[in-house]
Order: C-alpha cells, then structure tokens, then sequence
C-alpha cells in the first residue's frame, strides 16, 4: 500500500454554501476559521495562537500610518493579510505580500521624492515614474541608493526581502524547512522598510517622569506625506 492517498479537503465550506442556497442558518466565526485551519492538525487553533506569538513584537514599531484609502489599500492591507497568511501557516502567501510591499515601497519612496523635489525646486530626478515603476526591484534599490533616498543598511533590507521572496516565489522551495523562518524574516523586513517609506522616525530621551532613567519613545513621520497623499495620489482620504 503507498503512503501517499487521496484525502478530502474541504475546499468547498459546506455550511457557506448551505446558507447562500437556502437563506437560512448561519456560520460563526469558529466555523470561518475551522475552514481556513482544517487542512490537518498543525493548522488547529493552537497552533494559530503560537503562530501569532512568533510576531506580536514585529509590527509594534508602526506607531501610525496615513488614514488614507489608497495607501491603506497598498500597504497596510496587504501588510495585515501577510499577517493572517502567517497565523494560517500559509507562510508563500506570507512571503509573496511582503514581496509586494517591498516593490511598493521602492516607487513610494521615489514617488515622494520626485514631487518633493519639483514642489520646491530641488534636486531634478532623471527618471519618470513610469518609467522608475517598470524597472525590476534590484535596478529600484539600486537607483533609490545612488539618488541617496536610502542608506546602505535599508538596502540591503530591500535586497534581502527581494531574495526571499524571488527564492520561494519564483523557485521550487514550497516544501523548504526554511519556509516559516523566512516568512517571519520577510514580515519583520516589510515593517521596517515601510517605515522607511513614509519616513517614521524613533528617537529615545533617557529618564521618565517619575526619574527612574526609562526611555521614552517618541514617533513621527514625514510632514509632508499627507500633502503628498492628497496630491500626487488624487485620492481622497478615508472619510473620518
């Protein structure tokens, strides 16, 4: 007898189904998430709740980020479904997202500079948009590097994330014991490269009020991102 057989998965969510036939019944929360964690026993709640521990320090440093629709729509969205992918162990779904918010965040990056620098007759950036968003990440990375919009740290973040991604993504690693780190790995360097987009700064002052040398965190982002929004990305913000 083969160790390998065919299984039932429950591609199809019965209980969903039986709702939007009959208009009837009603499906709960747990059964949402039996759906999406049934495949076998390492996708069962618990292992959810330690997948969730793995990250509940990685994003606390986003203090905040724009209230508006179209940034929210290409980051912060994406960002919080990686998230979720990763809860669900489905860490290529993890590593493909976080992909993506690291070639957003390389036209994001550019995209300020460019209407910053017309805005106040600064520096003249040689390339379109268009044509800055056509060309591949490594060329982006390499570009927002000479023009001096990133530092060698942050791109090597970009540069890493890239790889990550290119290797599991684009390769044959789907069964790589490696996967979950990676995926971890790939969260972590989303954050941070977001923050560098919009410009999120943290800077520590020693001693609290009470004396006891605590050090306090204090976060902004560039003043100019919300113009910018505004303008450039001829959207209206999210409505209060």
């Amino acid at each position: 007898m083969r160790a390998t057989e065919f299984v039932q998965i429950p591609f199809v969510f019965e209980k969903l189904e039986m709702v939007r036939a009959t208009h009837s019944g009603r499906v709960s929360s747990k059964d949402i998430l039996d759906y999406y964690s049934g495949i076998d026993e390492s996708y069962n709640r618990s292992s959810v709740e330690a997948r969730y521990n793995d990250l509940v320090h990685v994003d606390g440093s986003i203090f905040a980020l724009p209230k508006h629709d179209r940034f929210l729509a290409t980051f912060a969205i994406p960002l919080k479904f990686a998230k979720v992918n990763y809860l669900l162990g489905n860490y290529q779904g993890t590593i493909a997202l976080c992909g993506f918010i690291g070639e957003m965040c390389t036209v994001f990056i550019y995209d300020f500079a460019h209407w910053c620098s017309k805005r106040k007759n600064g520096r003249k950036y040689d390339i379109p948009i268009q044509s800055f968003e056509r060309k591949g990440q490594k060329s982006r990375v390499e570009k927002l590097t000479s023009f001096g919009l990133i530092n060698e740290a942050y791109a090597k973040s970009f540069t890493r994330l890239n790889d990550i991604r290119n290797e599991h993504v684009h390769g044959y690693r789907i069964f790589s014991k490696e996967l979950q780190h990676d995926a971890k790995e790939a969260y972590g360097l989303a954050v941070r490269i977001l923050l560098v987009a919009i410009g999120q700064q943290i800077t520590k002052s020693p001693a609290d009020e009470w004396g006891k040398g605590a050090y306090v965190s204090v976060e902004h982002c560039h003043p100019l991102i919300i113009e910018f929004l505004e303008a450039k990305w001829k959207s209206r913000p999210v409505s209060q």
